[in-house]
């Protein structure tokens, strides 16, 4: 659980860094150098291991974790468009 709140949080400062942000191409490149950090600055089964996570999150297999997963989708969507 500590890959899928670490994943929680980047989103989040993400969105929230966009949001904010006035200027929003300078936001969207912060952001996806906080993203590339995440993903390119790992050993390669790291980030193998996030790619799983992050597609665990997004494209759940079983039914034991929807309420968590479904609480992640709508948040991420609710983020981006409360803007």
């Amino acid at each position: 659980m500590q890959t899928v709140q670490r994943l929680r949080t980047v989103c989040a400062e993400v969105v929230g860094h966009i949001n904010a942000a006035t200027d929003r191409s300078a936001a969207l490149q912060a952001a996806g150098s906080k993203l590339e950090t995440l993903y390119f600055e790992q050993k390669p089964t790291q980030v193998w291991y996030l790619l799983e996570v992050a597609y665990s999150l997004l494209m759940p297999a079983h039914a034991s974790m929807m309420e968590e997963i479904w609480d992640f989708q709508v948040s991420r969507c609710n983020d981006c468009t409360s803007s």
